[in-house]
């Protein structure tokens, strides 16, 4: 951490010396005063220890400096995106975007650089979410140093999936290998979405959907040789946890529903091309609205999230550590900061039901009902007409999280619901 703080400012102090020997004018920044550049340099800090610690761990399993750059050239793309949310015009920090790691403290720290009073609460709320994060990611880059795998790569890797050649292998996948499936599964996303931007409209959702979010895991099962039923979850569920996810759906509507109308509005630039995919399918009847961008998703998205990417870090940082981590990851991957906490809450839901159910069935039932009902109450279709939705629908925001919230617990944690299971353990 130290070093790369220092490396920053080394780079800065050059680059700004440069600059004005050209001739810019660097009177402005003057202005900002010592308390808000040392507040700046506290906010950073906890950001700096996770992306220090996170990147340590990742190029200290790697074998060589190119395998290190692919881990860590998805970490950089995912830290970028990030942070350039404070380049959207008119993007101010609030209550909810503050909780958003990198993203909030950024967006606080361009309020404090810009305004002549400093931001206090949004400093502070999103310090806070930064120190939570870099609590999670230093205890498993900890646990990951003293792990025989790490200390001695070339003693324990005798092969992988079908092509070990000798040693017991292991029943769970271990979480950074998972990642790798995540990274896949996101650049994939980024720069292979555009090989469908022609396409007939159901393709151009469907096709990045089953290409690049599930036949990654599906492939990586197959390759590494897990079992599906443990790897991915692929098993029928008892008829409880079945009736528990279809409870929750309505509670999980609302609670994204609330989120939504606290936070800002998405700028019209950004909601536009989203607005164009939905009107076209909607022309195409409800059944293939509902099919393509409410179930399709919550299939695709629950073997990758759910599956692969919660067996794995179950494995490493036990159930908390997974709970949170692939919900973060969850709502990084819908790549957009006005998503991110509704996804990160419902996120949070459907992995403690797919804990509790040892399988993908009621997570997915959970998460297509959800989609499906924002979908149809956004499109002012039939489900809105229902008698008691304009009651749901003019609630005030908090009082409608409240109940979202308390309906989603008692949902997912009736009474007779089993403990959490142990975490599985991956080979070290």
């Amino acid at each position: 951490m130290v070093l790369n703080l220092l490396s920053l400012a080394l780079t800065i102090g050059l680059a700004g010396h440069q600059l004005a020997a050209a001739g810019a004018d660097f009177a402005s920044a003057a202005t900002v005063g010592a308390g808000t550049l040392a507040l700046s340099f506290i906010a950073l800090v906890p950001i700096t220890v996770t992306l220090g610690a996170l990147s340590l761990a990742l190029a200290g399993l790697a074998t060589s400096a190119k395998e290190a750059q692919n881990y860590l050239t998805p970490l950089l793309l995912v830290v970028l995106v990030a942070a350039l949310v404070a380049a959207v015009p008119d993007t101010r920090a609030n209550l909810v975007l503050d909780l958003v790691p990198i993203t909030g403290s950024v967006l606080a720290l361009k309020e404090s650089l810009q305004a002549h009073h400093l931001p206090w609460f949004h400093l502070a709320l999103s310090t806070a979410a930064s120190i939570a994060l870099a609590a999670v990611v230093v205890s498993w880059a900890a646990r990951l140093l003293e792990s025989e795998r790490f200390c001695y790569p070339g003693l324990v890797r005798a092969g992988w999936g079908r092509f070990r050649r000798w040693g017991v292998p292991p029943a769970i996948p271990s979480g950074m290998e998972v990642m790798a499936v995540y990274a896949i599964a996101v650049g994939g996303m980024t720069y292979g979405g555009g090989l469908f931007i022609d396409a007939a409209t159901p393709l151009v959702i469907a096709g990045p959907l089953v290409l690049f979010i599930l036949l990654p895991p599906l492939v990586h099962c197959w390759l590494g040789n897990y079992c599906a039923s443990e790897v991915l979850q692929l098993r029928l569920p008892p008829a409880g946890d079945a009736l528990r996810a279809l409870i929750a759906i309505p509670f999980a509507i609302l609670t994204s529903s609330a989120i939504g109308s606290l936070q800002p509005e998405m700028p019209s630039d950004l909601a536009s091309g989203t607005e164009d995919i939905l009107a076209n399918l909607h022309r195409l009847g409800v059944v293939v609205e509902v099919l393509c961008a409410a179930l399709l998703p919550a299939l695709c998205e629950e073997v990758l999230c759910r599956g692969t990417l919660l067996s794995g870090l179950r494995a490493s940082v036990g159930n908390t550590g997974g709970v949170l981590v692939t919900a973060f990851l969850f709502a990084t991957l819908h790549l957009s900061p006005y998503r991110f906490l509704p996804q990160f809450v419902l996120g949070i839901a459907l992995a403690l039901l797919t804990i509790r159910a040892r399988s993908l069935v009621p997570g997915m039932l959970l998460h297509g009902g959800h989609n499906a009902g924002i979908l149809l109450l956004a499109g002012g279709g039939a489900l809105s007409q229902l008698p008691g939705m304009a009651l749901v629908t003019e609630l005030p925001p908090l009082a409608a999280l409240g109940i979202g919230l308390m309906g989603l617990s008692l949902a997912l944690g009736v009474p007779g619901s089993r403990r959490l299971d142990a975490p599985p353990q991956a080979a070290s």
